[in-house]
């Protein structure tokens, strides 16, 4: 692929996070923050090439906010029309630093896993402990509530709708879906993934 024709990158800035989940390839294991080296390349790529847009990921991106921030400010001194986005697990998403990416205009994805039950079972912190309680008392403070990217193993698939009704009863209403690859996805899961897309379609549209 030339490089002309890229139109959006992710940029990792750490793979440091303040999460444990069970399936992530990040945390403590890999502590890294993205290189200068590494930095001065996405300068160079973003100015050779027809780059629109630029998620900003982790590990947990808000660890490193202020290299965020200046990373923000260079690219869109090399070009002012670019778009931003950035995925975080919510535990540092306080309404200040909402409002301030908000206010740079930096769309903001949160991303959990499905209902209460579901998503303590794998997102965790260091300690073996929960979030969800305390990313929605971050969450509920938020407006307007932000994209959800929802996360889903094979293991979780069966009761995804049933998630996503009682999400938008939290209005939680803009929603993505992001099935875990590589980790055993069986002809039946995907059926049952089909039916539970089904019904979510159904009731987006009743």
């Amino acid at each position: 692929m030339k490089l002309k024709n890229v139109s959006h990158i992710t940029i990792t800035l750490t793979n440091n996070c303040n999460m444990q989940c069970d399936y992530c390839y990040c945390g403590q294991k890999y502590e890294k923050r993205i290189s200068a080296s590494v930095i001065d390349k996405i300068y160079s790529l973003v100015a050779m090439s027809d780059v629109r847009s630029i998620t900003f990921f982790g590990g947990e991106p808000l660890l490193e906010l202020e290299l965020l921030l200046q990373l923000h400010q260079t690219l869109l001194s090399i070009k002012p029309d670019l778009r931003f986005c950035l995925t975080t697990n919510g535990l540092l998403l306080t309404p200040k630093i909402y409002q301030l990416l908000l206010n740079k205009n930096i769309d903001i994805t949160l991303s959990i896993d499905g209902n209460q039950a579901r998503h303590d079972k794998h997102r965790k912190l260091h300690d073996g402990s929960g979030t969800w309680d305390l990313i929605m008392k971050n969450v509920m403070l938020l407006k307007p509530i932000p994209r959800v990217r929802l996360t889903f193993s094979p293991k979780d698939v069966h009761g995804l709708a049933h998630d996503v009704k009682t999400l938008h009863e939290n209005e939680f209403c803009k929603l993505g879906f992001y099935p875990i690859s590589g980790i055993g996805w069986s002809i039946e899961t995907l059926e049952q993934y089909t039916q539970e897309y089904q019904m979510i379609v159904d009731f987006c549209i009743s």
